[in-house]
Formats: C-alpha cells, structure tokens, sequence
C-alpha cells in the first residue's frame, strides 16, 4: 500500500509543471531565409523572426540578437548580446558585437568561431545552443570562411580554365584532403551569392581575394 502510495506521489511529481516545463531563451533574428532556416532548428531557444529591425520593440527582453551583417543596432539595449555575420567587419569593429559565421553549413557545427572579446553573456548563450565558441580577432570573414571561400575561388578558376568538371574537382578535393564536402559542394551549401559578396569584400583591400569571373556569372552578382 505504502508503496503504491509513494509511486501515485512520484508520477504526480514528475508530471507537474515544474518538471515538464522547459524555460527556452528567446532569441530575435533579423536575417535572411537561408540563414532563418539553419538558425531556427537549433534547440535550446525559441526563435523569433523579424522583417525589420525596428519590430524589436514589440519584443523587449530577448535574451539574444542574431542579426546579418553591417544591420544598423540602434536602439538594442546594451545588455543584449549581438552576434552579427562577419561577412563584412569594418577596420573598427563594434566593440558590444560578436561577430559570427551566419552561414548554412557553418551554423550547424558544433564549434563557432567568435570574433570579439570573450564574456560570460555571449558564452552562455551559445552553450545553450550546444554550441561551443572559439574567440577570434574579429576580422572580415574570420577564418574558416575565407578559407573555404579562396577554395571554392580556385575551384572555379580550375572549371573555368577547363581542367575538369565540377564532380570530379569535388571528388578530387574529399579524396585528397579528408574534407567533408567537395568547392562546389560547399558552394551550394552556403549559398554562392555569400561567397561572392564576402570575395568582393575581401578583394576591395586585397587583390589575393579577387573572385574568378564564373563565380560571380553563377551567382548573379
């Protein structure tokens, strides 16, 4: 009877709002669709989408702001942590902002990198996403991203010099350096036109970063 009794207790327990309530962080995003798509299936927080920046104030008390790149803060409180896109970081970049890689591909690993000052908001913020942050220097693109861009750069010069074909340049590079996705694989994971953008940012100070002509023809920029 005792025994009955403490189960009818424990399974009433273990049912109470207390227990199966989860508490999510509420994050706003201001981004585009792509970007929307990857962010919004990150567990651990409730998701909201805004179409302009100025609707943040139907929402007082995010717990985050992801935001795309060079999107004007004015008004956020300064509590708030932001992390914005690192496509393209000025020479002085905004000391409250931490800058990430806002792109289909990179948000879903587990490790990001993080250009600014490391703290204890930003921290908790992405642990809660299951995401563990490495600090940075913020820079334009950080480092993975410029990494992966120059490949795919020279993937296209190789296409359009006639050398081999998109799949075979693909199959090529997995074999040859254990990457996961191949240039042109890479490419339509993330979204050519970002790629595109973040070269031209790039090459305006530094002609390494000049985008192969084809590049820029597929992606319409």
């Amino acid at each position: 009877m005792f025994h009955d009794i403490f189960l009818s207790r424990k399974v009433s327990l273990l049912l109470s709002p207390y227990f199966c309530t989860k508490e999510y962080m509420k994050i706003l995003t201001c981004v585009e669709d792509e970007v929307w798509q990857s962010l919004s299936a990150l567990p651990g927080a409730t998701w909201v989408r805004l179409q302009h920046m100025d609707e943040w104030k139907n929402h007082p008390t995010p717990d985050a702001l992801f935001v795309s790149a060079d999107t004007p803060l004015t008004g956020i409180p300064e509590n708030v942590p932001v992390f914005m896109d690192a496509s393209t970081i000025d020479s002085m970049p905004t000391p409250s902002v931490n800058y990430v890689t806002l792109w289909p591909g990179f948000i879903e690993r587990p490790r990001w990198e993080v250009g600014g000052t490391p703290h204890e908001a930003a921290n908790h913020i992405l642990h809660s996403l299951n995401v563990t942050p490495v600090w940075v220097t913020p820079a334009t693109g950080l480092i993975a991203s410029r990494v992966v861009s120059m490949i795919i750069n020279e993937a296209y010069f190789a296409l359009e010099d006639g050398i081999s074909t998109k799949d075979e340049i693909d199959t090529a590079m997995k074999l040859g350096t254990g990457y996961p996705y191949g240039p042109f694989e890479w490419s339509r994971k993330i979204g050519l036109p970002a790629i595109a953008h973040l070269l031209l940012h790039l090459s305006a100070t530094d002609k390494r970063y000049k985008p192969c002509a084809l590049l820029l023809k597929e992606a319409n920029v």
